[in-house]
């Protein structure tokens, strides 16, 4: 039995660039609703606009993520 994502709700820190920004597109493409989340604003923001494009502003979102010190 597969692993089934279409209709579920993934939080993937570190989404912003790279391989967690490819995770999100493999969910997203498979019917997942993501939330982005990085501590680098302007590629998170960048990524959101791309995703909501091609999948829909329904189906991602964006949160900062605050690194503690």
């Amino acid at each position: 039995m597969p692993f089934e994502v279409k209709n579920k709700i993934a939080i993937i820190t570190g989404s912003a660039q790279g391989l967690g920004k490819e995770f999100a597109r493999r969910l997203l493409e498979k019917g997942s609703k993501v939330c982005l989340s990085d501590v680098n604003i302007e590629n998170g923001e960048k990524t959101l606009i791309e995703f909501s494009e091609v999948y829909g502003k329904d189906f991602v979102t964006f949160k900062r993520f605050n690194l503690i010190t």
